[in-house]
């Protein structure tokens, strides 16, 4: 009797524990995103993206120049400055845009917030930063939703580094993957590295490994 009664209370603490552990997750992504919109900024960025044949032979190289306009942390437009291209062949796309390799589909916004279950991993040092790591998954599947990890900063609440995967493959794409790292400048955590990985199958026809490097080079902070 008095043992079931234990496992009872514990069974009732560890529930609570880990209750409390996905609220202390959901505010702490609240937070970053109040922190977010604090970001009001241009920057330009280096971005190399390189297609490979699936056994990892370098087939074409694009190297872009961009600038991105940022308001409340949010990127409202992009425009091209410079574009080079090296090793193209016939049967690559000529052109690759951007937005296809960039969907918006990050967990960091008010209106993404309700499609998401957040959880507390622990704490985790990231780029020289203390952080404390957020796993994250869409209640339900969709080519509109990721699931992946959020790293926050423990000073001051702020993102860190975002991982986000595809939770259903794009339109001919096997998978998708994208991380963002972050960096503080005028008390704001801003853009610096964005790398993405997927790989590319139309039809079996056109299969591609898709390498996407960007490297922000300058920035114009707005009031």
């Amino acid at each position: 009797m008095h043992y079931s009664r234990f496992l009872v209370i514990n069974f009732l603490l560890l529930s609570l524990l880990f209750a409390n552990s996905d609220s202390t997750a959901t505010k702490l992504i609240k937070a970053v995103i109040v922190n977010q919109e604090r970001a009001n900024l241009i920057y330009d960025a280096k971005t190399i993206i390189s297609f490979y044949s699936l056994d990892r032979k370098l087939k074409t190289q694009r190297i872009l120049k961009s600038r991105y306009y940022v308001r409340k942390g949010r990127i409202i437009k992009g425009e091209r400055i410079q574009t080079e291209t090296s090793l193209k062949t016939p049967q690559d796309f000529p052109k690759y845009r951007e937005s296809k390799i960039l969907p918006l589909f990050s967990p960091l916004s008010w209106e993404a917030l309700p499609s998401y279950n957040f959880k507390h991993i622990g704490e985790e040092e990231k780029n020289g930063v203390m952080t404390i790591k957020i796993e994250y998954s869409p209640k339900q599947k969709s080519k509109e939703l990721s699931y992946g990890y959020v790293w926050v900063s423990k000073l001051d609440t702020d993102l860190v580094s975002l991982e986000m995967i595809a939770s259903i493959p794009f339109t001919f794409t096997k998978y998708f993957i994208m991380k963002m790292e972050y960096v503080k400048l005028n008390n704001v955590w801003v853009p610096d590295v964005i790398n993405v990985e997927l790989e590319i199958n139309f039809l079996g026809i056109y299969k591609r490994y898709v390498l996407f490097k960007q490297k922000v080079i300058r920035r114009y902070f707005e009031s």
